[in-house]
C-alpha cells in the first residue's frame, strides 16, 4: 500500500505486508531531505536522500565513516505493482511487489 500524503512535506509512506491488512514494515520517505540511516547489515551507516520524478522514487546512499558501499535504489510505481531496483558498484537486482 502506498500512502501519498497531501501535506506540505510531500512525504510518501510505503506499507509492506504478507497479506492484505497485515503490515510487516512501514517505510517513510521524505523526498529532498538528507537523512542518516542504518544499512541493510544493521551495522553500517549511510547518508541518504530520495528524489521524486513522476511515478519514480530514486534514493542515493553514501556510506559514512568508510563502512558499507554506495548504492542507489529506484522504486517505479505502476497501477498494480512497484518495481524496486537496487544498484551497487558491481551488482544490480530488481524485485517486483504486487498490490494485494
Amino acid at each position: 500500500q502506498v500512502v501519498d500524503t497531501q501535506e506540505v512535506s510531500g512525504r510518501v509512506v510505503l506499507n509492506f505486508s504478507n497479506s492484505s491488512g497485515n503490515v510487516q514494515c512501514v517505510e517513510n520517505i521524505r523526498p529532498g531531505i538528507l537523512v542518516e540511516e542504518i544499512g541493510f547489515d544493521g551495522l553500517s551507516k549511510y547518508k541518504s536522500i530520495w528524489y521524486r520524478y513522476g511515478n519514480k522514487l530514486i534514493k542515493h546512499s553514501k556510506p559514512t565513516a568508510g563502512s558499507g558501499e554506495f548504492y542507489s535504489m529506484e522504486r517505479t510505481f505502476d497501477e498494480r505493482k512497484m518495481i524496486t531496483t537496487i544498484t551497487t558498484k558491481n551488482q544490480k537486482t530488481s524485485v517486483t511487489y504486487f498490490k494485494c
